[in-house]
């Protein structure tokens, strides 16, 4: 198993995570200590410190066809080295063409704003990526 510094994990949860549906203040206390799962295998799930969990709340999916099943893991890894990559820096590059700054995090797009931003500004900037992201597709 991977070494995993569990304190710096749950210091960045608490720092730069929302947790929906959760009392923020109440988990970002100094004595509350978030779960870190770090690995799933079929139907168990392990933490930064090896403990082990039946995860009893997953998805269909993984109820289904377990965590970490190699022929999901295989497919998913093709689909990201072929598309995922490839169009989200596609789409940063039109969306830098319309003005906003975006930047892209294998198959994730994060949007670059100033600190201040009026949500006029936040909804040109979504559009500029809606525009974008079809701009982009209709291309293939």
């Amino acid at each position: 198993m991977t070494e995993w510094n569990t304190e710096r994990l749950a210091a960045a949860d608490k720092q730069f995570v929302w947790h929906p549906f959760t009392n923020m203040r109440a988990w970002c206390t100094p004595e509350h200590e978030p779960l870190v799962l770090v690995e799933g295998r079929g139907a168990i799930l392990r933490d930064s410190r090896g403990r082990e969990y039946i995860d009893g709340n997953s998805s269909i999916w993984t109820n289904v066809h377990g965590h970490n099943h190699p022929h999901i893991n295989a497919a998913i890894r093709a689909q990201l080295d072929h598309v995922a990559v490839d169009l989200a820096a596609k789409i940063c590059l039109s969306a830098r063409g319309r003005g906003l700054l975006t930047r892209p995090i294998r198959n994730l797009i994060v949007l670059m704003p100033p600190l201040c931003i009026s949500s006029e500004q936040l909804a040109a900037a979504i559009d500029a990526i809606r525009d974008s992201i079809a701009e982009v597709c209709a291309r293939r």
